[in-house]
Order: structure tokens, then sequence, then C-alpha cells
């Protein structure tokens, strides 16, 4: 997507990874309807706040992942015990 680039080294451009929308720290599941391929830079963005850019950042990640799953579900993305 080339979001805000600008700043990115060869390591942060070449190194990939998967995001996750929803964090396994708060109980995102590791499905492929909540994460998608990165670089370490944005990884990095959005893990961190960097910059301020989070929010813009989960409304481009959720229009993705609508755009990918047309049954995709913001609330089945986290792991619950009892469902």
């Amino acid at each position: 997507m080339n979001y805000h680039m600008e700043r990115a080294n060869w390591y942060g451009k070449e190194i990939k990874s998967i995001m996750h929308y929803i964090p396994r720290s708060h109980n995102g599941l590791g499905i492929a309807k909540n994460g998608a391929v990165g670089c370490q830079y944005h990884h990095e963005m959005l893990d961190n706040g960097n910059e301020g850019r989070r929010r813009e950042m989960l409304m481009l990640f959720r229009s993705y992942l609508q755009d990918h799953y047309t049954d995709w579900k913001e609330n089945t993305l986290v792991y619950s015990k009892w469902n």
C-alpha cells in the first residue's frame, strides 16, 4: 500500500510478518480473518502507535479484511472460553 513509507529503512521494508487486527495480547485469534502479512516497518507502526497513526491504520486494516472476507465480523476474532 506504500502507506507513509518516507522513513522506512531497508530492514523495515524487507522483513515481513503477520500483523493481527486484534492483538494476541487482547485475546485476538491466530486466524486468517484476524491478520495480514505486512512489512516490519508497518507492523511496528501499528503495534507501537508510532506517529499517532494507529487509528487510521486500523481503519485501513479493517477495510482490507472486510474486502477479503465477506463474512468478516470483528466480534468473531477474539477468543472466548464460552463460545
